[in-house]
C-alpha cells in the first residue's frame, strides 16, 4: 500500500508537469506584452522621421524659394528683401518661420 500511494503521488505530479508544458492559454498575451513596445517604437519612430523628412524638404524649398527671388533682381534693397523673406515664411508653412534665419549674402 505505502507503494501504491507514492506511485500515485508521483503520477499526479507528472500529470501537473505536463499539464504545465501543454497549457497555452496566456502565450498570446505575453506575445502581445513582449511585442507591443517593438512595434510602438517602430511606429513612433517612423512619425518622427517622417516628419523630419519633411521639414527638411521644406526648408530646402525654402533655400530655393529665396536663393531664386534675390537672383532675379540686380539691386536688392531692404524693402525689398523683408517681402522675400516674407515669402520665405509662407513657402515653410505649415511649419512656423519664427526661428528660422535667412542669410543672403
Amino acid at each position: 500500500m505505502p507503494n501504491d500511494s507514492f506511485y500515485q503521488l508521483m503520477i499526479r505530479r507528472l500529470h501537473r508537469v505536463r499539464n504545465f508544458w501543454v497549457d497555452d492559454r496566456a502565450v498570446a498575451a505575453v506575445e502581445f506584452a513582449i511585442l507591443v513596445p517593438f512595434m510602438l517604437l517602430l511606429y513612433v519612430g517612423g512619425v518622427e522621421l517622417a516628419n523630419g523628412l519633411a521639414i527638411s524638404v521644406k526648408v530646402s524649398e525654402t533655400a530655393h524659394t529665396v536663393a531664386d527671388l534675390v537672383s532675379r533682381n540686380a539691386c536688392v534693397t531692404d524693402s525689398a528683401l523683408s517681402i522675400m523673406l516674407g515669402a520665405s515664411s509662407a513657402t515653410i508653412a505649415p511649419y512656423s518661420a519664427a526661428n528660422a534665419t535667412v542669410t543672403v549674402s
